[in-house]
């Protein structure tokens, strides 16, 4: 079911394995990126989403305050839900430092759920949907 439609994000919701989609196609600036962030977190919050899944292939020239602010105000609200597992879809470009990049930036030791990186989306969902995985891996195939 289609949650939310903009030019620059569709986010969309798998009501049967309870997953949470959001696709970006562009950074829309500050004021849009985090109004859209916090109405996913809402989204999340009202559905008791456990399963999310984040197509970030195509977001490109974000700026490095939207970076921080994501990490040190979006992501502890996210540690606050009912999360088992979240899925990044991310460019063949630069995959493992990005992966490794993002992961070093959070410098949470522990997280409550399981989060990994792909870079095909059909991987994403076959590993949320059917393939539970311990520790952390880059799925590249």
């Amino acid at each position: 079911m289609r949650c939310l439609s903009e030019s620059f994000l569709h986010i969309d919701w798998d009501e049967e394995y309870d997953i949470l989609y959001l696709e970006w196609y562009y950074y829309p600036g500050q004021e849009a990126y985090r109004e859209s962030l916090n109405s996913t977190l809402n989204l999340a919050r009202q559905k008791e989403i456990r399963f999310f899944i984040a197509n970030v292939k195509q977001l490109k020239a974000i700026e490095p305050t939207e970076i921080s602010w994501y990490i040190e105000n979006w992501f502890p609200e996210l540690l606050t839900l009912p999360i088992q597992k979240i899925a990044f879809i991310l460019s063949t470009n630069n995959f493992e430092e990005s992966a490794a990049g993002f992961i070093q930036k959070l410098d949470i030791p522990v997280l409550p759920f399981e989060m990994e990186f792909f870079t095909q989306i059909e991987k994403a969902y076959a590993w949320i949907k059917n393939n539970p995985l311990a520790g952390p891996r880059l799925y590249t195939e």
